[in-house]
């Protein structure tokens, strides 16, 4: 007599699927997650930094003229009155508010500059290796190592469940390795990694 095999088919990777899957929905919901402490790699998103084809609002107030919505340009600068080129990219909304107010200060008495990031277009994560679909992800704001993995389609039968996450630091570049069986076992207190724009993720 043939018994039937109780366990779902394909394994651990089945586990990882269903795992990456409840991790999507858990961020939906608010619910806290299994987390991650890969080296090199920041377990908190970090301020949005401005990059480059942005496009941002920019409003000084009580200046009818100074009302603009400008597309950081590839060089990673923006054009406006008086001041010319000012470099976006790579500054905070923020810091680039108070930047273009000091530069303004020249021609008017204390300008109120707002800077809003009106579209992302700059926060991609590239994917390649042993996942599903490999490519480029555009997202509005950072995501998490799992998030990236679940828009890629999930790992393949053949992963072995290591990622290496290259990032370009300036002229450098860094790389660290992810041990998903880390962040999949919350025993381990390993927390999911958040990426940066331009990162790309490789699934060995």
């Amino acid at each position: 007599m043939n018994r039937t095999d109780p366990r779902p088919p394909g394994g651990r990777l089945y586990f990882m699927r269903v795992f990456i899957a409840l991790a999507i929905l858990g961020t939906m919901l608010g619910l806290p997650m299994a987390q991650d402490a890969a080296h090199g790699a920041e377990s908190k998103p970090t301020p949005y930094h401005i990059g480059i084809d942005d496009v941002l609002h920019l409003v000084v107030w009580g200046e009818n003229g100074l009302d603009l919505t400008l597309r950081v340009r590839p060089d990673g600068f923006i054009s406006l009155p008086l001041v010319k080129d000012v470099e976006a990219a790579g500054r905070t909304p923020g810091e680039l508010s108070s930047h273009i107010s000091t530069l303004l200060s020249t021609y008017m008495r204390d300008p109120d500059v707002t800077v809003m990031v009106e579209e992302i277009n700059s926060f991609k994560i590239y994917v390649l290796g042993r996942v599903t679909n490999q490519g480029v992800f555009t997202f509005s704001e950072a995501p998490g190592l799992l998030q990236v993995l679940a828009a890629a389609g999930g790992l393949t039968e053949f992963s072995s469940e290591d990622v290496t996450v290259i990032r370009k630091k300036g002229s450098n570049e860094e790389r660290f390795r992810v041990d998903l069986k880390k962040i999949f076992n919350a025993r381990t207190g390993a927390k999911n990694i958040y990426l940066e724009p331009g990162d790309v993720v490789l699934v060995n």
